[in-house]
């Protein structure tokens, strides 16, 4: 025979569990960002120097631009793979420069406005196939 304790942890263990991972979800949520930098080289951990210096910035922010073809560079997967870490590392000075740097990614598509400004800004694209120009640049 069951014990009456027994019964209502099996009645109730499945709403429990529910409400215990409620819970643990919402505590999590609450805990700040955790990021970890398990490459060998930590290439994605910004040096003190680089940390010093974001923290210095003062006076208005800086305006960072980054013009890169996603979807001309669709079959170059080595400059897709340069641009990703480019952008991520740009996006971790964002973030550390407590709004000193804002930073917007422009995908300069063919005949679009956005490859307009970026010719117009002297900015220099490579040849890919369909005669299209990939633009891997950076203003301020």
């Amino acid at each position: 025979m069951i014990s009456p304790m027994m019964q209502f942890i099996k009645r109730f263990k499945l709403p429990a569990l529910a409400l215990l991972l409620l819970v643990s979800v919402g505590v999590i949520s609450k805990l700040p960002p955790l990021r970890l930098d398990l490459t060998h080289d930590k290439l994605f951990t910004l040096s003190d120097d680089t940390l010093r210096l974001l923290d210095k910035l003062d006076g208005d922010p800086v305006h960072l631009t980054f013009y890169y073809s996603d979807k001309v560079t669709q079959n170059i997967p080595t400059l897709r793979a340069y641009a990703r870490r480019v952008k991520e590392t740009l996006r971790e000075y964002e973030r550390r420069s407590h709004g000193k740097i804002v930073l917007t990614i422009v995908d300069p598509e063919p005949f679009s406005e956005e490859e307009d400004q970026a010719t117009s800004l002297n900015l220099q694209g490579i040849p890919v196939e369909n005669n299209d120009m990939a633009f891997l640049c950076l203003v301020a």
